[in-house]
């Protein structure tokens, strides 16, 4: 599935991009919290599925004034996805992808670091948003969480939404992944389905510093590779035997 959309930042000059960052800056963290006061309340009278559609329409708006403001568009390359609901590891190299997987999937759940839900008012609306919140020093245990409660979520007809490598990562850098979105995957039966992109790292959630482009230029591309099983597949046995684990990975974008 490919969807594209027009590069609208192309005549951008660094002064116009400065101001276009500077005021996605302001809006985000307005707009953010602004959205969370309402989003809180309405979310107590409203089943799951109308949640996320509230937490969708925020990301779209999100996307959309990044797009007028930085002249920042996306296209979508890829497996179309499969029917169901089944576990999504993320590439986590930028505050971008967080708003996009709201948008490009279907209803989900995230996995993520129970410091977010400290956060005044935004802490609440995660909450209510059914996601997973982890301490991740804590070991076996949080992987023994996401399991548990990633289930549970599945079963419900959400999809889990994972970043393996546990944090964000320099664009061109990885680190080991986790294991629980694999054991998650084996246990419940679902498949894993790998996302990697090139979106820049967002300054805006950082700093008021420029927003920086993709290496093509004001694009982002968002990769869905197949789909992949992590059960174990008996191997030929004229290969040696024995058993191995068909794992989703990540690419370079």
């Amino acid at each position: 599935m490919s969807r594209s959309e027009t590069n609208a930042g192309a005549a951008r000059g660094p002064a116009q991009q400065f101001l276009g960052s500077l005021f996605f800056t302001c809006f985000w963290f307005a707009w953010t919290f602004l959205y969370a006061i309402p989003f809180v309340f309405v979310c107590f009278f409203l089943p799951f599925a109308g949640r996320f559609a509230l937490a969708r329409a925020y990301a779209v708006v999100v996307l959309w004034v990044l797009k007028w403001s930085c002249g920042l568009t996306y296209r979508i390359e890829g497996t179309p996805l499969p029917p169901g609901s089944h576990v999504a590891l993320w590439k986590h190299s930028s505050s971008w992808e967080t708003m996009a997987m709201m948008v490009v999937f279907p209803r989900q759940v995230w996995v993520l670091k129970r410091e977010l839900l400290w956060i005044p008012m935004v802490g609440l609306a995660v909450r209510q948003m059914h996601a997973i919140a982890i301490d991740r020093r804590a070991g076996h245990s949080a992987v023994a969480q996401v399991v548990e409660q990633g289930k549970q979520r599945l079963d419900e007809g959400a999809w889990v939404m994972i970043y393996p490598e546990g944090t964000r990562m320099p664009r061109g850098e990885t680190r080991r992944y986790g294991v629980s979105g694999t054991l998650l995957a084996i246990e419940s039966g679902r498949l894993i389905v790998p996302v990697a992109h090139n979106a820049v790292l967002l300054a805006a959630a950082r700093t008021a510093q420029e927003t920086r482009r993709g290496a093509g230029g004001d694009r982002s591309t968002l990769r869905r590779r197949g789909p992949r099983s992590a059960r174990p597949q008996r191997r030929d046995p004229g290969v040696g035997g024995g058993h191995r684990q068909q794992l989703g990975s990540f690419g370079s974008s």
